[in-house]
């Protein structure tokens, strides 16, 4: 029986591995705003979505959220499919890569986004630095000798990063630079603000009265902390600006079901009995078990999609250790049973390491002293494990 599992191991070992990722194509009807004819979505896959988009579509972007949820939630992903600025397309090819668990549900919203003119874009930018001047003047507010902050400086930088993320939230670039917020320059600056003495103003505006130099370097203050926020949204600004045409929310979308697995297992294995490395007795036997993995293999890290939990009994007693050099056996089903961790090593060969409950074969199935006569001891082994899948459904 060792050597079996030995040339088998062996065996697979030898055997060339090759896997491919595929993608399930996925058509999206944007009149019924629905995926392959409302058919369920392929789930634990790679997915490639394709679509007809108008000519004046530059920008598509879809966005993937978990059914159940705040009304706020973040999406799991988003995809963006961008118009080459060479050729003439109509239709779109867009890897979702992002895989859908089985026999549940997911929102979708797919969004258009159409080009905007020189003119447009220059609205939006003063209308954006309007809003920003704004903030900044209220925020900031002359006292005797220095400048009072409404609010903390670390909410004040808050606050400016939410009026431009908000201004922009219905435009996308080409480039895909984003406003990630304002820098620690922009920082620095509001923290430092409530420390100038307005004061020193009069060696800076010589010829005006204490008041006005004092008005007038608040003045120079204020403006300078504006040229710096205005100078770092510039490149954003200034990037190819396409704004939100329309959009599709696809509500509850299912996908489709995942077949339920059992792992069944068997292999040989051997046991630690007692002794030390010099005199060493160790029992062997081949056994059976189940085997429950710790995660998906399409979602887990490997490391947990690799293992499971697994518990079984050896086939026969381990012969001549027991007293009186009788068999040792274990409980419930009259033969050594252990429980431990199964990790595969190759394609379906498993090394097992646990524990094994032991008890003397004259004692074994007795239910009085149970606590006292059985014990446990290490176990190491190899394996072969199986999935299997039943439908119980009509």
């Amino acid at each position: 029986m060792k050597n079996l599992f030995l040339y088998l191991a062996l065996l697979l070992l030898c055997t060339p591995s090759v896997s491919f990722a595929q993608y399930k194509i996925v058509s999206f009807d944007y009149e019924r705003a629905a995926f392959n004819e409302n058919q369920v979505l392929p789930a634990e896959t790679h997915i490639l979505i394709q679509a007809t988009v108008p000519d004046y579509i530059t920008y598509v972007e879809i966005a993937v959220f978990d059914a159940k949820g705040k009304a706020e939630r973040r999406p799991n992903m988003i995809a963006i499919w961008k118009r080459p600025s060479d050729k003439i397309v109509d239709k779109i090819s867009l890897p979702l890569h992002y895989k859908l668990r089985g026999s549940s549900e997911y929102d979708f919203e797919v969004s258009y986004f159409t080009p905007i003119l020189a003119a447009e874009k220059e609205t939006i930018t003063k209308q954006l630095y309007q809003h920003l001047d704004a903030y900044i003047e209220q925020t900031l507010q002359a006292s005797k000798s220095h400048i009072q902050l409404t609010r903390s400086s670390r909410q004040m930088l808050s606050d400016l990063n939410s009026i431009v993320k908000k201004g922009l939230e219905n435009y996308r670039n080409r480039t895909a630079i984003e406003f990630k917020g304002f820098s620690d320059l922009v920082k620095n600056n509001l923290e430092q603000l409530e420390k100038v003495n307005l004061t020193s103003g009069r060696f800076i505006f010589t010829g005006k009265s204490k008041e006005e130099a004092k008005s007038e370097y608040r003045k120079k203050l204020v403006k300078d902390l504006e040229t710096l926020l205005h100078s770092e949204l510039d490149p954003i600004l200034n990037t190819e600006l396409a704004k939100l045409k329309d959009t599709r929310y696809i509500n509850d979308y299912a996908t489709e079901k995942v077949r339920r697995t059992i792992a069944i297992q068997g292999g040989y294995g051997g046991v630690y009995v007692n002794g030390n490395f010099s005199n060493l007795t160790l029992g062997s036997a081949p056994y059976a078990g189940l085997a429950f993995p710790l995660g998906r293999k399409t979602f887990a890290p490997k490391i947990l999609s690799n293992t499971s939990i697994c518990f079984g009994a050896y086939f026969t007693n381990l012969k001549g250790l027991g007293l009186n050099n009788g068999d040792l056996s274990g409980p419930i089903f009259k033969r050594p049973t252990y429980i431990g961790l199964s990790y595969k090593i190759y394609q379906f060969i498993n090394l097992n390491v646990g524990a094994t409950f032991l008890e003397d074969a004259s004692t074994a199935g007795q239910i009085s002293g149970l606590g006292s006569s059985v014990f446990v001891r290490p176990n190491l082994g190899i394996s072969v494990q199986f999935q299997f899948w039943a439908d119980l459904s009509r």
